[in-house]
């Protein structure tokens, strides 16, 4: 972080940050469809949970599907 002078910042509480990310999702402003790396229908569960287990360097969200 020093080197390519990053910084950070931290919050103790997300006070009021989830009302308003709903609310950018819902209207379609952030499209959240390309993090989901993997779906799987609810009888494939374990393997989802392997997966998700494994953390490979291109997965960022498995979703089950319970319909």
């Amino acid at each position: 972080m020093q080197v390519k002078e990053i910084v950070t910042y931290s919050i103790f509480r997300y006070a009021n940050d989830y009302e308003r990310s709903v609310a950018l999702i819902a209207s379609g402003q952030i499209d959240v469809k390309p993090l989901i790396s993997r779906r799987y229908a609810f009888e494939d569960s374990i393997k989802a949970f392997e997966l998700a287990a494994s953390a490979p360097a291109d997965v960022i969200k498995v979703v089950i599907d319970c319909q």
